[in-house]
């Protein structure tokens, strides 16, 4: 064997190398690391490549991933002059962040375009006194909302 490498896609059809394995010398568990962004299903296979350069593919194995469609990171939390969002969308999306009074009022409205993949985005907290606050975020073709309590220092 020449070559050793790990393929993945979230289309079981078109594939992409993701990780080389070092095999020279190696026996038992190897701990292989690489950056892979999150979908709702993930394949994966080995190939194989000998010294003539013929491949050997392995059976194709299927990952699903269980997390939440509306699954968005808010922090620092406390925060001082801004709040970051961080999100991997499946699909391109209008993404609806309301700041909110503890006692439901809407203090501040943000519209954001999602895109394929990670998105960030900072909705800048000027003008709020310290105290709490309520972030409600919800995406343009989902029901599902997601409330965050947030303190500003």
């Amino acid at each position: 064997m020449d070559q050793l490498f790990l393929e993945s896609s979230s289309n079981p059809k078109l594939f992409s190398k993701v990780a080389d394995i070092p095999f020279e010398n190696r026996k038992g568990d190897q701990k292989i690391n690489f950056e892979l962004p999150v979908t709702a299903d993930e394949f994966f296979r080995l190939v194989m490549v000998d010294i003539f350069g013929k491949k050997i593919i392995s059976q194709i194995i299927k990952i699903k991933n269980n997390t939440q469609d509306l699954d968005i990171k808010v922090f620092p939390n406390p925060f001082q002059e801004f709040i970051s969002l961080q999100h991997y969308s499946r699909n391109e999306d209008m993404l609806i962040a309301y700041l909110l009074s503890t006692n439901g009022a809407i203090l501040k409205e943000e519209n954001f375009k999602l895109s394929r993949g990670l998105n960030d985005f900072k909705i800048s907290t000027a003008g709020l006194i310290k105290g709490s606050y309520i972030l409600s975020l919800k995406k343009a073709s989902s029901p599902e909302i997601q409330f965050s309590n947030i303190v500003k220092q």
